[in-house]
């Protein structure tokens, strides 16, 4: 179930989902995921914009004031629950990259890996596909905007182990 942690604007809502644990090799991960309905529903995209990325620096924010303070810290709890956003899939519309798109990265870059996604890349052709990756490449580097790099000897590895199954 949801919790209820639920920021709103007019329609998008920042909800985080209750955490559940992932094993990745020998660790065990504990993982919440945050949903963001509504966005880029309405006209106002920058209302749904600002709601998103206010929750995304205040989680920042308090993670920066948790660990300088001088306060007596609980390291076991700063490891242990990590509030901070640490990956945003970020789903393009296929065929056409928005300015607010672009907007909204370059706001989060710096704090949260983000993954740009092509939405509905089934309704593509192959060759629209390759373009239009190529084309949200060369915009977000035009526009010093450092979506997550996946290396590519991990994606090997992990294409690997996945096609043995």
């Amino acid at each position: 179930g949801h919790s209820k942690k639920s920021l709103t604007s007019s329609t998008v809502r920042v909800s985080r989902f209750d955490p559940f644990c992932i094993t990745v090799g020998k660790h065990e991960l504990v993982v919440s995921l945050i949903d963001t309905p509504g966005y880029g529903e309405n006209l106002n995209t920058v209302d749904s914009f600002d709601v998103i990325t206010s929750h995304v620096e205040g989680l920042f924010e308090a993670q920066l004031v948790a660990e300088t303070s001088g306060a007596e810290r609980d390291y076991e709890r700063l490891r242990n629950e990590d509030p901070l956003v640490h990956v945003c899939l970020y789903f393009i519309a296929p065929h056409r990259l928005k300015h607010i798109d672009v907007e909204f990265m370059r706001r989060l870059h710096k704090k949260v890996n983000i993954v740009p996604i092509i939405a509905k890349s089934d309704t593509m052709t192959t060759k629209e596909k390759e373009e239009f990756k190529l084309q949200v490449r060369e915009t977000l580097a035009r526009e010093q905007v450092e979506p997550h790099a996946f290396h590519s000897i991990s994606l090997r590895s992990r294409g690997a182990c996945c096609a043995r199954r």
